[in-house]
């Protein structure tokens, strides 16, 4: 498990997602968000989430129950007018 905060720039749009070979759990401010689980064919999933400039906590929870697997977490910021949302990342985590 993972958890920190998350500064937040500006009001806006941001978009969350979530990658696991897999179970993983993504939560924000206590509140879940995102749940991936590969078992159930459901290994990547993504939200799109209207915030306020600030700072919030994230929360990932994750299993490896071998080498082999793998979780992948980003968060994106949605700039009006660019259509390359996929460019402004603000946070990625691995494992």
């Amino acid at each position: 498990m993972i958890e920190r905060n998350l500064a937040i720039p500006a009001d806006g749009y941001y978009i969350f997602y979530l990658q696991a070979t897999d179970e993983a759990k993504l939560g924000l401010s206590g509140k879940p968000l995102i749940d991936a689980d590969a078992s159930k064919g459901h290994r990547e999933d993504s939200a799109v989430v209207p915030l306020q400039r600030g700072v919030y906590r994230v929360r990932l929870e994750y299993r490896h129950p071998s080498k082999t697997a793998r979780v992948e977490f980003g968060v994106f910021q949605n700039r009006d007018g660019e259509d390359r949302w996929w460019k402004n990342e603000l946070a990625k985590f691995s494992d």
